[in-house]
């Protein structure tokens, strides 16, 4: 068993965002998947490894979209308690894992809550974030990264319109983080597939990406549009910049990352699995 995948074990854990009130509340479809799905939780919670992870994305691609909307917070409770916690400090197998497992609930939800956004955005970004290092990125593996982009694309894109307004209103430090980040990730890092989920990423924190975009690629909303345009005024030059460097680079590893580099999309799929490398 490799080092990030030891049983790591937390005897002491705050309380799951569901007291037994609420989930008496339920209607009995939800209060039947969420008997089903809290052993599969906690186990999670208490040690979180490549087996239980796995059989929590199992049991979840199982659950109705409708259910997984309305328990989003009790099922990424465990996943965000963990990447928060120094307990799994550089293991960075388990942490790319734990990642990958919050990304399959983030892929199939309208994120319906500001602050648990505001805690997987500052989570994410402190895992490949380091102001001490060239490019202020951290010396994390690249399949590390490669999740931790895809993951923030995926919470983004995601994200229900109201929280994405209010986050271009009062986060736009974080947004630049986010997106300075995003751009030197696909400027200094070699692999096409990081390259390429590291400039999804700076689309979706730019309300660009194409599944927030009409078919001409604009921003539907003029309410949005005239928030991204306040937002990118002070950092727009340094991106630009940078992305510049990404479309001219004489390494560049692939026609798709200058595409994406020049504000087009890419319609060939990532590869299904973390094997990209």
């Amino acid at each position: 068993m490799t080092e990030g995948l030891r049983n790591i074990k937390f005897s002491k854990m705050p309380s799951p965002p569901i007291t037994d009130s609420e989930v008496s509340k339920m209607n009995a479809d939800i209060k039947e998947s969420f008997s089903k799905i809290k052993p599969v939780c906690d186990i999670v919670m208490v040690c979180p490894s490549a087996e239980s992870i796995s059989n929590f994305v199992a049991r979840v691609s199982e659950l109705k979209r409708d259910v997984m909307q309305e328990l989003q917070q009790y099922l990424l409770f465990p996943f965000i308690t963990h990447l928060k916690s120094t307990e799994i400090e550089k293991k960075f197998e388990i942490q790319w894992r734990l990642v990958d497992g919050m990304r399959v609930v983030l892929e199939k939800v309208v994120v319906n809550s500001y602050d648990m956004c505001y805690k997987i955005e500052t989570t994410l970004l402190s895992m490949v974030f380091d102001n001490s290092k060239p490019g202020m990125l951290a010396e994390v593996p690249e399949e590390l990264k490669h999740s931790v982009m895809k993951c923030l694309t995926v919470l983004q894109v995601n994200l229900d319109k109201r929280f994405r307004e209010k986050m271009l209103r009062t986060q736009v430090p974080l947004l630049a983080q986010a997106v300075f980040v995003s751009v030197h990730v696909a400027k200094l890092e070699k692999h096409r597939a990081l390259r390429l989920s590291a400039l999804n990423s700076l689309m979706a924190h730019t309300a660009i990406h194409p599944q927030l975009t009409t078919d001409k690629a604009r921003i539907p909303e003029p309410t949005l549009e005239a928030l991204v345009v306040d937002m990118l005024s002070s950092i727009l030059p340094g991106v630009l910049a940078a992305l510049q460097d990404v479309a001219l680079c004489p390494n560049n590893p692939g026609h798709a990352v200058v595409v994406v580099s020049r504000g087009g999309s890419e319609s060939s799929k990532e590869p299904p699995t973390r094997r990209a490398f």
